[in-house]
């Protein structure tokens, strides 16, 4: 969960999304900065959230913390097992491409790590009522090469609005990618399924997040043991 401070940027590729005009202040790898803390409820909530929808879409969650890290500027994280084999390749050497036949075990990894990354900010605005635009789009930005190598590809996935714009800041004469917009979009294609998991499997939330606030951080076992017996129905896909 990270808020970006505004900078003085300007579009010099692509055109801002439709949603834009409501949307945060461009955020860049360069200008992510500390806020001040949230209440360490909305960031157990976060997490949870982020561990729960993971779990349920089928990435496994291997730790939680919600102790910041004043150099990462982030309020809490989850952690996943390293990525290997097929997952490996295509982010290292973008070795497949639509047609092949890894590419559809390829394509729902990236779309259950999009869902548990939008978890956060939906479990989050359960508790605040209000979306965290600022700390979505940095939980986007930290999936963004597995968004790019499936929806950056020419071909059938292909989807402009995942990829990101390319800002000049005129003063440093830098050009960076800025994911901010891309929230919108993802909001467009997942909140609906996300919203449905987060509903479905809210006392787990609940009780990752209360677990979380009072140990500050919970391995992966932990998060799975908390799971409620009733809640069995789903089944993992790791």
């Amino acid at each position: 969960m990270n808020q970006s401070d505004e900078g003085n940027f300007a579009t010099i590729l692509g055109e801002p999304h439709p949603l834009s005009m409501n949307s945060p202040p461009a955020m860049t790898r360069n200008t992510i900065a500390a806020m001040s803390m949230p209440p360490l409820r909305v960031v157990a909530f976060h997490e949870a959230g982020h561990a729960v929808v993971g779990e349920v879409a089928g990435v496994e969650c291997t730790s939680l913390t919600i102790d910041p890290d004043k150099e990462e500027g982030s309020f809490g994280h989850i952690t996943h097992p390293d990525i290997s084999g097929i997952f490996y390749e295509q982010m290292e050497v973008q070795m497949y491409r639509h047609g092949d036949d890894e590419w559809p075990a390829i394509r729902d990894w990236v779309d259950a790590n999009t869902k548990s990354s939008l978890g956060g900010p939906l479990a989050e605005q359960r508790i605040t009522g209000a979306f965290n635009w600022d700390g979505a789009a940095a939980d986007i930005e930290n999936i963004s090469q597995k968004l790019l190598n499936v929806y950056g590809y020419e071909g059938p996935d292909y989807d402009e609005a995942l990829c990101p714009v390319m800002l000049r800041d005129p003063q440093m004469g830098v050009e960076e990618e800025d994911w901010s917009q891309i929230i919108h979009r993802v909001r467009e294609l997942w909140d609906d399924e996300v919203e449905a998991i987060l509903t479905e499997h809210w006392d787990w939330v609940e009780l990752v997040a209360e677990l979380a606030l009072k140990q500050g951080t919970l391995t992966g076992d932990q998060i799975r043991a908390a799971r409620p017996s009733e809640d069995f129905d789903t089944d993992f896909f790791y």
